[in-house]
């Protein structure tokens, strides 16, 4: 294995630390975030995958895919919303600013998009199979919502009818994230046709949305004590991490 350029690692090293200060700041210091930014967050964090993502594919794949995707998380959240399938009973509040129909927030899809980016990308870099992309990747949400959901939930950003018994989240939730994973990823992969999959993964770099976006949450997560999401947020940061430092050091 060859030597990782200091270049890269004090990129990496300052990203971390980066997305925790930037938490504190916003959540936790004298100088709290105005209302209606969090949602602005979403699109910033969802940028630079986004820009990969083209690097990867071309402009006309990715703005297909963008327009797929935020049709259907979109739809499949307002339908969780409305129905309670397939999450729960929950609603959004106002934090994030203006709601689709008074349902869901406008940047919901900005705030998945990195996540499916993400899991894609770290399972890819490691699985080749379809079916085990479209299984792995899931899975691979799940964790990453065992994270987020809590953290949301702790500050406001939805609110469980009937609350669960991890951190308020009810055990539905993941099933219906793990069946959410299962679809959008399986519509992800059919523009970018299997063959790509096979011979050719996305760039490990596409995961560096997911990055900030588990990194600022992270923090949230450690100054607001929440002990499981914090060290979950940790085990997908340092896999994340470590895979990125690993393709460095062998490119």
């Amino acid at each position: 294995m060859s030597k990782i350029p200091a270049s890269n690692l004090i990129v990496i090293i300052w990203l971390f630390i980066g997305t925790y200060f930037a938490s504190y700041l916003f959540f936790f210091s004298p100088f709290l975030m105005p209302s209606g930014v969090l949602g602005f967050i979403s699109v910033i964090m969802a940028i630079p995958s986004l820009f990969f993502f083209y690097r990867w594919t071309g402009w006309r794949t990715t703005l297909l895919v963008f327009v797929i995707l935020v049709c259907l998380v979109t739809f499949i959240e307002g339908v969780g919303v409305l129905t309670g399938f397939p999450y729960g009973s929950f609603y959004y509040t106002d934090m994030t600013g203006i709601k689709l129909f008074e349902v869901v927030p406008w940047t919901i899809a900005f705030a998945f998009i990195p996540l499916l980016f993400g899991a894609l990308g770290i399972i890819t870099y490691y699985v080749n199979a379809p079916w085990k992309v479209i299984l792995l990747t899931a899975l691979y949400l799940v964790l990453i919502d065992l994270v987020l959901d809590p953290v949301f939930v702790h500050l406001g950003i939805w609110v469980w009818i009937t609350p669960g018994i991890y951190y308020g989240v009810p055990l539905s939730n993941f099933i219906g994230w793990f069946a959410t994973g299962l679809i959008t990823t399986s519509v992800l992969l059919a523009p970018l046709k299997w063959r790509q999959v096979e011979t050719g993964c996305p760039p490990i770099i596409i995961v560096i949305s997911l990055v900030l976006t588990i990194g600022f949450w992270s923090g949230y997560a450690l100054w607001a004590g929440l002990v499981i999401p914090f060290a979950l947020s940790l085990i997908i940061l340092g896999v994340l991490i470590f895979s990125i430092l690993r393709f460095w050091s062998t490119d």
